[in-house]
């Protein structure tokens, strides 16, 4: 996986985020094995053969994650409450929302699953 090329923000980052975007990142590319790492619409992206499977994009209130495996991120709903939550896309207002053992597990269950079958972007 290609990490030099790579800035997920966090030098634009609120002090408030700073740390969960860098632990987001790392724990991106110890669970992705295999996946490319790299911009995607000026987003921080994770793809597989090619296409984005997982993206992320921080701006300075909030953090969005994106699963482009909208079925995958239904099966953990029910363990983001009180998070907003839309097809394939959960924003975080504040670094404590991040439950990164949820997001480990979202991780690991889109590397366990068919590559994307969505257009290389």
């Amino acid at each position: 996986m290609e990490t030099a090329t790579v800035n997920p923000g966090v030098n634009d980052s609120s002090a408030a985020f700073r740390d969960a975007v860098m632990r987001l990142t790392e724990l991106c590319r110890k669970t992705l094995k295999g996946y490319d790492e790299g911009t995607s619409y000026g987003m921080h992206a994770y793809k597989r053969n090619g296409v984005s499977e997982v993206a992320f994009d921080f701006r300075q209130t909030y953090l969005k994650l994106y699963v482009m495996k909208h079925d995958l991120l239904n099966n953990f709903r029910h363990r983001l409450n009180g998070l907003l939550i839309g097809k394939g896309c959960i924003w975080f207002s504040q670094p404590e929302d991040l439950d990164f053992r949820v997001i480990e597990n979202i991780l690991e269950a889109t590397c366990n699953t068919p590559a994307c079958l969505l257009k290389k972007i």
